[in-house]
């Protein structure tokens, strides 16, 4: 199986409607990249996931990202693991 995003939302019909699967190397998420979520709050270059073998790093961008309540400032990454929550933007 592989390492994969499930979008989580506060309306009950729009939560678990898409599921983002990554591949190897660099997935950009904003628009024009490879993974644009249709929101406002979502920038170009907002971040990036990097998938090297069984490793899933994320890598803050231009935007506000969070992973499990921690911001992951533009530079800097963290590794992730299964069940972590990953929040982008601010909707």
């Amino acid at each position: 199986e592989l390492p994969h995003l499930i979008n989580m939302d506060v309306d009950p019909f729009m939560n678990e409607r898409f599921m983002y699967i990554l591949e190897q190397g660099d997935t950009v998420m904003g628009p024009g990249g490879d993974i644009a979520p249709m929101t406002l709050s979502v920038v170009r270059q907002h971040c990036t996931f990097n998938l090297s073998g069984s490793t899933v790093k994320l890598c803050g961008g231009a935007g506000a990202t969070f992973v499990n309540g921690k911001e992951v400032p533009s530079g800097n990454s963290v590794v992730l693991n299964p069940y972590d929550r990953v929040a982008i933007g601010g909707d």
